[in-house]
C-alpha cells in the first residue's frame, strides 16, 4: 500500500512511529524506488534532510526527538534535489553531516561563514543551536536553518543556499 501511494501521488510521508514491518517496507521497497532521481530522507525542524540506506535503517536516527517523519518522493521539489545533490552519500548517522539551527538571519549567517576559518568555527559559534543530529569532529558539510533560509556549508566553507 505504501508503495502504491508513492507511485500514484509521487510523495509519501510517514509519522514518527514506525513498527518493524512498516519500517522494513520503507527501507526495502520505498528507498530503492526513490534512487533514480528521487529523494529519500527525514523531516526535521520544518525542512528535509536526505538519508543513506544505512541511515534509514539506523534505529538511532528515527528515535531522535527532532525527526518528525520519513519522506520519499519520486518527483522531488527543487530544494529536495539540491539537498540530494550536495549531501548525496553523506551519512547522517556517522556524522558526515549534521543539522543545526542558527538563531539569527541569513545575512548574519553569511557573515559568520565568511569570517570563519573552518567549519568547526561555524559549528561552535554561540548562536548555533545543536540538535540531536550533530556532525562528527571532521564533517564534510552541515545543514543549517537560519531564521529565513536553509543552507548547506561544506568543509571548504562554501555556503550554498537551498
Amino acid at each position: 500500500m505504501y508503495y502504491m501511494v508513492l507511485v500514484h501521488y509521487e510523495n509519501l510521508f510517514s509519522d514518527n512511529i514506525l513498527y518493524e514491518g512498516s519500517r522494513a517496507i520503507w527501507t526495502n521497497k520505498i528507498y530503492p524506488a526513490t534512487q533514480l532521481g528521487g529523494f529519500f530522507g527525514v523531516e526535521t525542524g520544518g525542512f528535509y534532510a536526505p538519508l543513506t540506506l544505512e541511515d534509514a535503517k539506523n534505529d538511532k536516527i528515527m528515535k531522535m526527538q527532532d525527526i518528525v517523519s520519513y519522506v520519499a518522493s519520486t518527483n522531488p521539489s527543487p530544494q529536495m534535489i539540491k539537498l540530494q545533490d550536495y549531501l548525496d552519500g553523506l551519512s547522517l548517522s556517522k556524522g558526515e553531516y549534521g543539522i543545526y539551527t542558527y538563531k539569527n538571519s541569513s545575512e548574519e549567517f553569511d557573515e559568520l561563514v565568511s569570517d570563519s576559518e573552518s567549519l568547526e568555527d561555524v559549528i561552535t559559534d554561540p548562536d548555533m543551536v545543536y540538535h540531536d543530529i550533530v556532525a562528527n569532529a571532521n564533517p564534510e558539510a552541515i545543514l543549517v536553518k537560519a531564521s529565513d533560509l536553509l543552507f548547506i556549508v561544506t568543509k571548504d566553507l562554501d555556503l550554498i543556499p537551498v
